[in-house]
């Protein structure tokens, strides 16, 4: 890897043979070129944006607002910290989001003190950073690199991120884009799709694995044109959503995170994350990732799309207590098969007790029944990885035997105790590993 001080980089940025990649370097930045983007990249994170078709600057690099998480992640010596930035329903309804101005530090990124330099690499370029700083502390030795490359096949820019700490303790990397103008709605795979935009209150929402964030892709639809920013990986490896608001813009990342554990960890390599400009709205922008989910799963896609009756639900209805007048009014409203009732403890057990007698709850199979008569679709919330310690059930089977306890949640868990039973409290609810063929069973 060559690495440039800025005040040598200056000096041979007019003679740099990039012009074939498009791509055009400065003294702390460079700009890439794609068929439909113009992408600017300093300090770690894209700080410019405009779409080459309609002409919309979705990330202005003037506004400066880059105090957001960015580049490397490292427990730094303290996992809480790691933890408090990761909640994976980090949002503002549940009262988890985080106030602005929050310090992140467990993110080390460049800083004023971090030796830059660039190169040239085929279809694009990359950027390093040697000596980072989490704003507090400075890590001269820490490194971390990104490339922008031009996808040929498909024209989009995919950028792939890594870094190095010699102490260890590296969770991940994320380089988000900042800057990005108030008008923006940010569609985002949670919940079966939420949409966030400026009335959301300035903070920072992180989300994280399903239910909370289904898939590693969010749509960023602008005032001409929309912007996608997604994953194409097949092992779908863990990611979080960031998404900052100051009130002025917004940014959005998808963290790429190592597995654990991350103590003695000393390196991380990143998703490549794939980037791009559509001329319509957020379905514009979601196409490229349905388009290569139904490729990459098809035998999957077909064995669902055989249950022909759950493509005609339009409505979902959660209640478990409701009168046969309000049934008959509901099926002269709507299609009876295009209702689906769903209970969210059909068990005899509480919600989260007992775990794992699944044993139905009374009047659960004569409320089906009856729902069955008016042609209505029945389903029934199932907890399938938790146990209640030493409930009935679990002494029955002999579920200690066996069974793989797990932290709860990955990282935002991560100070819990992994592996074990040991100092478990009756009725408290543990995640248990699907690796466990017996408890699949």
């Amino acid at each position: 890897m060559w690495r440039f001080a800025p005040y040598l980089w200056v000096g041979l940025a007019a003679s740099a043979a990039a012009d074939a990649a498009n791509v055009a370097f400065s003294q702390r930045s460079f700009t890439i070129t794609t068929p439909r983007l113009q992408c600017t990249i300093q300090d770690g994170m894209v700080v410019g944006l405009t779409s080459l078709g309609s002409g919309e600057v979705h990330a202005d690099p003037s506004l400066g607002e880059t105090n957001l998480p960015v580049g490397l992640g490292h427990m730094t010596g303290n996992p809480a910290a790691m933890v408090r930035l990761h909640s994976p329903w980090g949002n503002q309804q549940m009262s988890q989001d985080l106030p602005p101005g929050e310090a992140f530090p467990t993110m080390h990124r460049p800083g004023p003190k971090s030796r830059y330099g660039a190169v040239e690499i085929p279809d694009g370029a990359q950027a390093t950073w040697t000596g980072l700083t989490n704003g507090t502390q400075d890590f001269p030795d820490e490194t971390l690199s990104l490339e922008a490359t031009v996808d040929p096949s498909t024209g989009q820019l995919l950028l792939r991120a890594s870094g190095t700490s010699p102490e260890g303790g590296v969770y991940g990397l994320q380089a988000p884009l900042a800057n990005l103008h108030a008008d923006h709605a940010f569609y985002v795979a949670s919940f079966g799709g939420v949409r966030y935009d400026k009335t959301s209150r300035p903070g920072l929402i992180t989300l994280g694995g399903t239910p909370f964030w289904e898939a590693p892709l969010v749509a960023i639809e602008g005032r001409q044109s929309s912007l996608g920013l997604w994953v194409e990986d097949r092992r779908f490896p863990t990611t979080y959503y960031f998404m900052n608001w100051t009130g002025r813009s917004f940014s959005a990342a998808i963290e790429s995170i190592d597995l654990m554990p991350f103590e003695s960890l000393k390196a991380a390599e990143s998703v490549t994350w794939r980037l791009d400009s559509f001329p319509g709205g957020w379905v514009d922008a979601l196409t490229p990732y349905k388009e290569w989910y139904a490729k990459a799963f098809a035998p999957e896609m077909e064995q669902r799309a055989a249950v022909k009756w759950a493509d005609k639900i339009q409505v979902l209805v959660d209640h478990s207590s409701y009168s046969d007048e309000a049934l008959l009014l509901l099926a002269a409203t709507f299609d009876p098969e295009t209702v689906l009732f769903h209970e969210w403890n059909a068990r005899a057990g509480e919600f989260d007790g007992d775990l794992p007698d699944w044993t139905p709850r009374a009047g659960y199979v004569d409320r089906v029944k009856r729902l069955h008569e008016y042609g209505f679709r029945t389903m029934a919330y199932v907890n399938t990885y938790c146990v209640n310690y030493n409930s009935p059930v679990f002494r029955r089977d002999g579920i200690a035997g066996f069974g793989l306890p797990r932290k709860i949640g990955g990282i935002w868990g991560y100070t819990d105790p992994p592996g074990t039973f040991d100092g478990a409290k009756d009725g408290q609810l543990l995640y248990l590993d699907p690796l466990e063929p017996r408890w699949r069973t």
